[in-house]
């Protein structure tokens, strides 16, 4: 981006016929998703009300601030096209065309989703520093969890042209549910323990790590003009590996 200008970009959340599939087949799994995340609240001494409130409030967010992205960064693609672009001079009052030849290069743009992204990763940070203040001997293990997650998950991400960095969808809740059940052990705290993994791991590795390692070779490599982290668009892997590890977890405790 040029100076400090803040960019954002607003991308439709999915096509109608999408948007019904995704309604029928993933909002009673968020629905219930967010029942165990009020509960997750509630394990770390949130009053069950306001976990209830949180949750509620963090549903609603997501699903408002889905479409809204945020420009962090704008890189040249090393793609140029070339363009005729028409301006007029006034000779006597009177508008003459003047056709130029200007050759552009492809931008793109790395942007964070606020609905698939911030708002998760907020409420982690919340679970962590709640974590921290009342069950300090936990943190050191949802923290290796999470690495866990993320390394597992930057294994397996691959660049899909035109799409962005894509994981398999099972693989970075399963992973989080079962490294935090395995080094937290059969306790309450395993569901924002999964939630947490499931959430920053998935971050971490698929877009953090991923990303960082070779940003310019990915940029040309897919090709897309927008890369979200967080996802742009309804929901990515951020969102929904938090809540879907949240609920293995808590099958599994």
């Amino acid at each position: 981006m040029e100076g400090s200008e803040l960019r954002v970009v607003i991308t439709p959340p999915v096509h109608p016929v999408l948007l019904l599939v995704y309604s029928v087949l993933l909002l009673p799994l968020i629905l219930v998703s967010h029942g165990f995340l009020a509960a997750a609240f509630s394990t770390l001494g949130v009053h069950p009300l306001v976990g209830f409130g949180l949750s509620v409030f963090m549903l609603l967010a997501s699903l408002a601030l889905s479409p809204v992205n945020v420009v962090v960064r704008e890189i040249g693609s090393g793609v140029v096209r070339v363009e005729y672009r028409t301006d007029y001079v006034y000779f006597f009052g009177v508008p003459v065309p003047v056709v130029s030849r200007v050759v552009v290069e492809d931008r793109v743009f790395l942007a964070v989703n606020l609905g698939g992204a911030v708002v998760p990763v907020v409420a982690s940070s919340g679970m962590l520093a709640l974590v921290a203040g009342s069950h300090s001997w936990a943190l050191p293990r949802i923290l290796a969890a999470t690495m866990a997650t993320a390394m597992v998950v930057y294994a397996v991400a691959r660049p899909l042209p035109g799409v962005g960095i894509v994981v398999p969808s099972l693989l970075p809740p399963l992973t989080a549910a079962l490294a935090t059940v395995t080094l937290l052990g059969p306790t309450p705290l395993v569901l924002p323990g999964s939630y947490v993994a499931g959430t920053l791991g998935s971050l971490l590795g698929a877009d953090v790590f991923k990303l960082a390692k070779n940003l310019d070779l990915l940029t040309q490599r897919l090709g897309a003009r927008l890369i979200s982290i967080g996802g742009a668009g309804v929901f990515d892997g951020v969102y929904l590996s938090g809540l879907v590890a949240l609920l293995i977890g808590a099958l599994l405790y």
